[in-house]
């Protein structure tokens, strides 16, 4: 349990949250109207009420009534891939940096061969 906003004058922390539960477990033993119900398993699946082979997912369904539009569509699957809003920059920035590194590694064995090559002769 946690026990968030307690005042601290009253009485202690746990005093509070001791007294919160046996407030609600009295209302258990008065009988009054639950406000729900603990569930000890998941649901079981039901079928579609209808056969047809339409995708199950939130860019199928009509908007306001509507059935959505192939574009809509699109543009709602678009905005569910992992390339949305953010994710294409960061694929260039990678792909910058990648080549930074790269044009680093090749600069920096150029000079050690150069060196190489004044040291030798």
């Amino acid at each position: 349990m946690v026990l968030l906003r307690g005042e601290r004058e009253q009485a202690p922390l746990a005093k509070q949250g001791a007294a919160l539960l046996d407030y609600g477990f009295t209302l258990a033993s008065a009988k009054t109207k639950p406000v729900g119900e603990l569930v000890n398993k998941a649901p079981e699946a039901q079928p579609k009420q209808d056969g047809s082979a339409e995708k199950d997912d939130a860019a199928s369904q009509p908007v306001n009534g509507k059935p959505t539009s192939d574009s809509a569509r699109a543009t709602a699957e678009a905005d569910r891939s992992a390339f949305g809003n953010v994710g294409l920059p960061l694929v260039i920035l990678a792909a910058l940096a990648i080549l930074l590194v790269a044009g680093l590694y090749l600069r920096r064995r150029k000079a050690r061969l150069a060196r190489a090559n004044r040291t030798a002769t």
